[in-house]
């Protein structure tokens, strides 16, 4: 089972309403991506999610 659009909505959902509650207090914030996968795909995805281009990072082996 591939649940990762699921995942990925359910992500936009709650940064979104994030984003709403800072903007409402006047809170500015940067947003950072990572990723265990390929990160070439994940910018892409990420980009169309996110409503505009995005770099998705790759998270060290460690990490993992």
């Amino acid at each position: 089972m591939d649940t990762g659009a699921a995942v990925a909505r359910e992500l936009k959902r709650r940064a979104d309403a994030e984003i709403h509650g800072r903007v409402l207090l006047g809170v500015a914030g940067e947003e950072e991506f990572y990723t265990s996968g390929d990160a070439e795909q994940a910018s892409r995805i990420m980009s169309v999610l996110w409503g505009k281009a995005v770099a998705v990072q790759r998270l060290p082996a460690e990490a993992a």
